[in-house]
């Protein structure tokens, strides 16, 4: 989960925060994704910024 508090929003903070978490995740063998509310377009953006592609699977969270 990555969130940037709106003072420090549009300074590439999240930007560098997220390579960071990809590359470590890569390094790792691990398989880098995201998990993003649809109406995150700010969040959407980024992660195509960085290269991600939207899955046309969807997840849904069932909560009792």
């Amino acid at each position: 989960m990555l969130e940037v508090l709106p003072k420090y929003r549009k300074k590439v903070i999240g930007y560098a925060l997220q390579i960071t978490a990809t590359n470590y995740a890569l390094v790792n063998h691990r398989y880098p994704y995201g998990e993003i509310v649809e109406t995150n377009t700010n969040s959407i953006a980024l992660q195509r910024k960085l290269g991600f592609q939207l899955s046309s699977n969807k997840a849904y969270w069932l909560i009792k």
